[in-house]
């Protein structure tokens, strides 16, 4: 294993792609060319071994209730694509035993992490790993150390999962003897060349760009991605131009979302903005580079797209297009992809990469003693818009709840960072102590989890409202000395 060819793992699958945590998702992962799949495994209330994330079965089914309450019969017949898209309609949730002989599919060739959600069931998953998936790389991965010494006791590759590296949690590695630690890119790359820590280096849920490069370049034994083809990229690029020291080649800006109350696109995921990237040639040969935009989600009209052009080693150009348009929710944003191809050379064969980069929408909130009114995301034209009110009092801010619109029974959910709120009419959220000093403010997102027409929906001012991979990135909170 080298610092430039870290094994890369889809996790749940190929998620902005298939549905999370399913055959067709896995199935997808690997046809792209990954080294193996990441799963989430839970027991159910009659004892089978569940292939699901969330505790609870509406974010990905349509299913209600705990996977914990539910017995395998009523489970298998849930639908877990159709909330992804209707064409995934009729995919089903897959027990632990399927998922293991899916990867004995691959053999050695295949790498599989399953993040194990509880210590009861670990010496029962390892047995079904010696049985369906002998020849497999298997992790049991956790952020409980009750559920990493189940597994290692049980004779499974563990994996402890940490927020951070610290002296403190080398100590516990040392003594628990876990198979693998993972950590955040950027801890890893602060200990690039230290190889005190006696065990392999992961990190979970790579999908920037600049964090995939850096994943690629950190030594790590692999990483999972939710960007498979993003994530490939990287490992491509950092392995054909190692001096190569921007974080990225493609440089887009975020595009902020201001609906206008009252307008016809009030509430909509949508505007017009235009954009300006700078591109550099990564490569220490010249390429032919073609600019083009890929849509993910909703409509878009763009102007100045394609654009053809070429790049001597190491310069840079700007591409520059006009994008109007968007959808009703966030989440899919699209993307702008360079496909640099280059002749045969010296060294080299002929070949090509395509580099792209998300062009993040998001909102800008701003944390003041005067109230301040959000306006949520509709889903379609003709509901009545939902509104919150911010107010920050001292070191913290308050969320209330002003107007349901036509939603019933609703509580508000807030989220900064990777911490979330909830309350029935209003939250307290804490602020950082040095708020004030970040010109760049904070990741904050805010909603309504509500009944709508008999069913549960969920209403936000901006995306990362939950931990969905296509749920959009969280906007951002400002103190009033920067907006």
């Amino acid at each position: 294993m080298t610092a430039r060819a870290p094994w890369i793992l889809g996790a749940r699958g190929a998620p902005l792609e298939a549905p999370e945590n399913t055959r067709t998702g896995f199935a997808t992962a690997l046809a792209l060319g990954l080294d193996g799949i990441a799963a989430d495994v839970r027991a159910c209330r009659s004892g089978e071994l569940v292939v699901t994330a969330d505790a609870e079965l509406e974010r990905t089914t349509d299913g209600h209730g705990l996977v914990a309450e539910k017995d395998w019969t009523e489970l298998s017949d849930l639908d877990a694509g159709a909330n992804f898209h209707a064409r995934f309609r009729g995919e089903r949730l897959l027990l632990a035993e399927e998922l293991l002989a899916l990867t004995a599919l691959h053999g050695a060739a295949s790498t599989l992490v399953v993040r194990l959600h509880g210590p009861e069931f670990s010496a029962r998953f390892a047995a079904l790993v010696r049985e369906l998936a002998p020849t497999a790389s298997v992790r049991a991965a956790s952020t409980e150390r009750e559920t990493v010494l189940a597994a290692r006791d049980a004779g499974l590759a563990s994996l402890v999962i940490a927020d951070e590296l610290d002296e403190r949690l080398l100590e516990r590695v040392r003594e628990d003897r876990p198979a693998a630690v993972g950590a955040p890119v950027a801890a890893w790359r602060s200990l690039l060349g230290r190889e005190e820590w006696p065990a392999e280096r992961w990190a979970f849920d790579v999908d920037a760009p600049a964090d995939l490069l850096a994943a690629c370049r950190a030594g790590l034994h692999a990483f999972t991605t939710r960007e498979p083809r993003r994530a490939l990229a990287a490992r491509m690029l950092a392995t054909l131009a190692p001096e190569y020291e921007r974080a990225w080649p493609v440089e887009v800006p975020v595009l902020e979302v201001a609906p206008e109350p009252g307008s016809v696109l009030a509430g909509d995921w949508s505007g017009t903005w235009t954009v300006r990237a700078n591109v550099s040639n990564p490569f220490a040969f010249p390429v032919r580079a073609r600019a083009g935009l890929v849509v993910r989600r909703g409509a878009f009209d763009v102007s100045g797209l394609p654009h053809a052009f070429e790049l001597a080693p190491g310069a840079s150009a700007r591409v520059e297009f006009t994008l109007t348009g968007g959808a009703r929710r966030p989440g899919g944003d699209p993307l702008l992809v360079l496909r640099y191809a280059w002749s045969r050379g010296p060294g080299r064969a002929a070949g090509e990469i395509d580099i792209d980069a998300p062009l993040v929408r998001t909102r800008v909130a701003i944390a003041d003693a005067i109230p301040r009114r959000l306006f949520l995301l509709r889903d379609g034209p003709r509901d009545r818009a939902a509104t919150l009110v911010l107010r920050r009092r001292g070191g913290q801010v308050t969320v209330v709840l002003e107007s349901p619109g036509d939603l019933r029974d609703p509580r508000v959910v807030v989220r900064a960072g990777s911490k979330t709120w909830r309350g029935a009419r209003g939250v307290r959220v804490p602020l950082p102590a040095d708020f004030d000093a970040r010109a760049e403010g904070i990741p904050f997102t805010c909603g309504l989890v509500a009944w709508h027409d008999g069913e549960r929906v969920a209403r936000r001012w901006a995306g990362g409202l939950n931990d969905d991979p296509d749920d959009g990135s969280q906007g951002v909170l400002l103190p009033t000395s920067n907006a």
